[in-house]
């Protein structure tokens, strides 16, 4: 997820993510708000859905609540399955280890997973509390890897 504040005080919140019981859509969330008020300041600002297999159906939108709902979340696979995809971002990654990992050209989860314990623990940025992290990432998402059906 990412983050950011603009000088008039609006701080905008952004998440991309898939929705099980809404399949064929990906939905890219961004959320705003005024700087220091709490989680229920966050406003939806502007969604963008787009098709990953076939047509979307407009009657078949998830409810508003249920997107700011996953943008907010902190852990969304947890809560929202996405398929698993090589090529995607480390989005289960925590993102001061996720920032350390893209400094040293790791930006995918092919590029993770291809990285040794040895390999990772070398990564400057990145201690044992965050070893211990991105192992629990990269468990997941051989796990994703593993349920995904074959072609």
């Amino acid at each position: 997820m990412s983050s950011t504040s603009n000088t008039s005080g609006i701080e905008t919140r952004e998440r991309s993510f898939h929705l099980p019981d809404y399949p064929g859509a990906e939905y890219t969330v961004t959320l705003a708000r005024s700087r220091g008020r709490g989680a229920q300041g966050w406003m939806l600002a502007e969604v963008i859905v787009r098709s990953t297999g076939g047509p979307l159906v407009v009657e078949g939108f998830p409810p508003t609540e249920r997107l700011v709902r996953a943008a907010l979340s902190e852990d969304p696979p947890a809560v929202f399955q996405t398929a698993y995809d090589s090529t995607r971002e480390l989005e289960l990654v925590p993102e001061r280890y996720r920032r350390a990992l893209h400094r040293r050209g790791i930006r995918t989860v092919d590029g993770l997973l291809g990285l040794t314990h040895d390999q990772l623990r070398q990564v400057h940025g990145i201690g044992d509390t965050g070893v211990a992290a991105i192992e629990h990432a990269r468990t997941r998402y051989r796990a994703e890897r593993l349920a995904q059906p074959d072609d």
